[in-house]
Order: C-alpha cells, then structure tokens, then sequence
C-alpha cells in the first residue's frame, strides 16, 4: 500500500495488513512489520500492544472505513422502503466488498486463520455470516410487516438472500478475475428475489 500522507501508526497498521494477508497472521513476526516501514521491532509497541493489539486496530480501522465509504448511519436500515431501494444498498454493498482493497485482504486473513484460531474463527462467523443475517432478518420482517413483501419466516428469507451472494463474493476471492460476471449475476440473482418475494403495488 502507498504510504504517503500516513502517520507512523497508519503504516504499520497498513503493513501489517499486507504481511497477514501474504503470509498469515502467526508466521508473520512484529520484527517483519517494523522492518517493512523502516522501524525496530520493539519501537512497535509504542503504538501497539503486539500483534493482538494490531489486530485489534485493524477490525477498528475496518468498521470505520465500511461506515464512511459505504455513508452508513447507526440504523441503516431506514432508507430500505422499498424494492428499488434494496437493490440499490445490495449492488452498492457487493461493489464495495469486491472492489475495496482493505476489505479483501482482510477478509482473506480471516479465511486463512479461521481454522487455527479462536479469535478469526468468530470474526468469520460474525462478520460473513451472523452480522449479516441478523440485519436482513431484521430487514425482511420489516419489510414484511409493512407490506411489502410476502409474508414468511424472516430469517428463513434472510438466509436466502445473503448466501447466493456471500457464494459469488467466494468465487470473486478465489477467481479475481471473474468480477464482471459475478457483478452481472448477482444483480440478475436480486432482480429474481425482487420478482418472488416483493408484492406487485396494485
């Protein structure tokens, strides 16, 4: 990553990143990322308490990024009212999940890790899947109560929508350049849901 404009913070935050992302998180050393950006070893810890506190920073820096980039709000739930409007949040949150370099190596880390350790096992579990079949379940009965969409269970329905495109955002990982066809069928998948479950206005 482009380290100009960056605090000393930033750079190892960034590098970091990088080294996880190529080598994973326990073969990468705290000696590695301070080399990377031109530090000792030991001077890492005035900015962070290790490799756990780096994490650490890095699901902060992840969050507040998805917020800003993504102009979310608390409740972003809201401005979803209709058909045309989930449409427009889902293109715009499969857009970004694939084009945002942050997000995808650390979702690549999680992958990797996931499988030795405690700590990545559960931020897989909540940030592809639990995180986002509660908000679409939330979503859907909303939806459901106000009329808009047939009436069935929730999180049944939410299960539905999110694992098709959590599929393609995992071929995307794996074939990078397949984009443009992931892209293409994920928005004919939600014009299809679109079609089933939303309730023609009269």
């Amino acid at each position: 990553m482009n380290n100009a404009g960056k605090t000393t913070r930033e750079k190892l935050l960034f590098a970091a990143i990088d080294l996880f992302s190529e080598k994973g998180y326990e073969a990468t050393t705290v000696e590695e990322i301070a080399a990377s950006v031109g530090m000792k070893g030991p001077n890492v810890y005035n900015y962070f308490k290790g490799k756990k506190g780096l994490v650490d920073a890095i699901d902060t820096l992840f969050k507040e990024s998805y917020k800003e980039k993504m102009k979310l709000k608390e409740c972003y739930a809201e401005p979803i009212q209709n058909a045309e409007d989930l449409k427009r949040f889902s293109m715009k949150t499969i857009r970004y999940t694939l084009n945002d370099e942050i997000t995808r190596k650390l979702r690549r880390i999680a992958t990797m890790e996931q499988y030795k350790s405690d700590y990545f096992r559960g931020k897989v579990a909540s940030n592809q899947h639990s995180n986002i079949i509660q908000f679409f379940t939330g979503l859907m009965a909303r939806l459901m109560e106000q009329g808009k969409i047939k009436k069935c269970d929730p999180h049944i329905l939410a299960l539905m929508y999110a694992a098709p495109v959590s599929q393609l955002i995992q071929i995307y990982d794996r074939e990078p350049q397949r984009k443009r066809e992931i892209l293409k069928t994920a928005e004919a998948y939600v014009d299809l849901f679109i079609d089933t479950y939303f309730i023609k206005e009269q």
